[in-house]
């Protein structure tokens, strides 16, 4: 937008236009009209909703690991409850299968060492950034 020297008289319309410019062509839509009018209760209906999921997904969370307490292993391939199976498998295949779990079990390891270390440099980088912003 070019800037012009304008009138005292032409820059009250002129700023009345820019405001009209800026408004978006949606806000006539019910939804725009709610937030415009009351955006402090559309926060509070956002926050209440995401405190229900939240609240719905700790509870199924916490229900999953009463359901599942038992002694820690080291292994994923020790956590795993084995079912007798009624079929009997060939040991080509239980062997091909073995030996994918266990190639699993070692990504799943190198998954948990690099989210440690992401989670420690973020740390790092947290302290870093309160120290830029709080200096002794």
């Amino acid at each position: 937008m070019r800037l012009m020297a304008l009138s005292p008289g032409r820059k009250s319309a002129a700023a009345a236009h820019a405001r009209t410019a800026s408004q978006p062509a949606c806000h006539h839509h019910p939804a725009i009209a709610r937030l415009a009018g009351g955006v402090g209760g559309a926060v509070a209906e956002a926050a209440a909703a995401i405190a229900a999921a939240s609240e719905a997904v700790f509870l199924a969370c916490a229900a999953m690991s009463s359901a599942t307490a038992a002694p820690r292993s080291r292994t994923w391939l020790a956590r795993l409850r084995v079912v007798t199976a009624s079929k009997k498998v060939s040991p080509e295949i239980a062997t091909a299968t073995a030996e994918a779990l266990e190639r699993l079990e070692e990504r799943i390891g190198e998954l948990e060492n690099g989210s440690e270390k992401v989670f420690r440099r973020l740390l790092q980088t947290r302290v870093s950034l309160l120290n830029i912003h709080n200096p002794l």
